[in-house]
């Protein structure tokens, strides 16, 4: 198993003293069940000082005897993940209420379309749904992405997370890529380390390269409604810009997981094999 640490962009300067095991380096996830199972890697020394403090309404919440800093391991026990101490409050915030779409919402939700990206280090288990938001106080965001998950707010690379709760209403953004499209950066193969391209093209003959999986576009004036698949593949001898990522414009409003969520993506093609075979156990159950 390839394991890997996520740097994070300020870890080590959180104000506190450094601790020899959360900070020395300081990681920012790591797969639960390898540092269980290693004891010659220094994820194992994390293992051993990490003693949960509660269940959480997914997941359990942990934290180091040595200095105090709280971790979050999924429902799956599979991956831990840091909660830096200025994350801990919307943490607890996102544990204590109960942040639901209502059935109207969800409707636009569904009709809009989410996909499911198969993030590394555990944080699958996501929805992703490229709209628009208005809040009950009267406030617009756009664009905004809802993640309905099973996973707290914390670990994620942007200041720009809020949580789903009072909204007024949800709109489709012009700023969504099209269905085609966000499946396909979904679907993207990994053509070197850390890299994997959708060729696409504007409404006005300009190429640009998506990267990983992507909900939203907004570059040199051209927003995601007027983006289209290439049919030309990527190459790696042409100079096309390379788009920048979700997490450089979004808002991210954190909704819980729901029994049938999993039917918000609609990434997943009718034909491949993986979605005929769901089709079968439903019907037979």
């Amino acid at each position: 198993m390839n394991i890997e640490a996520i740097s994070s962009r300020s870890l080590a300067d959180e104000p506190r003293p450094k601790c020899k095991v959360c900070d020395d380096p300081p990681y920012a996830a790591f797969n639960w069940k390898y540092a269980q199972e290693n004891r010659g890697h220094a994820f194992h020394a994390l293992f051993d000082q990490l003693k949960q403090v509660k269940s959480l309404k997914f997941g359990h919440l942990y934290a180091c005897q040595l200095c105090g800093l709280n971790w979050f391991l999924d429902d799956a026990r599979s991956t831990m993940t840091r909660v830096p101490h200025d994350q801990r409050d919307i943490l607890n915030e996102w544990n204590e209420k109960q942040l639901s779409i209502e059935q109207e919402q969800l409707r636009v939700l569904d009709a809009i379309g989410g996909t499911a990206p198969n993030y590394w280090m555990g944080h699958d288990g996501v929805i992703a749904i490229p709209c628009a938001i208005s809040t009950r106080s009267g406030e617009r965001i756009d664009p905004a992405v809802v993640w309905i998950t099973r996973r707290p707010p914390v670990g994620i690379f942007t200041s720009r997370i809020r949580l789903y709760q009072n909204i007024g209403a949800v709109e489709p953004s012009r700023f969504a890529l099209p269905m085609d499209v966000r499946r396909a950066t979904i679907l993207a193969g990994e053509v070197s380390m850390g890299f994997a391209p959708t060729r696409v093209v504007a409404t006005n003959g300009t190429p640009f390269i998506l990267h990983w999986a992507t909900s939203l576009f907004n570059q040199n004036g051209i927003t995601g409604s007027e983006i289209r698949l290439s049919s030309k593949p990527f190459r790696r001898d042409e100079t096309v810009t390379i788009a920048d990522a979700d997490l450089t414009h979004a808002t991210y409003f954190f909704a819980d997981w729901f029994e049938g969520a999993e039917n918000l993506n609609k990434a997943q093609p009718k034909n491949q094999p993986y979605s005929r075979i769901r089709a079968f156990w439903r019907r037979l159950f």
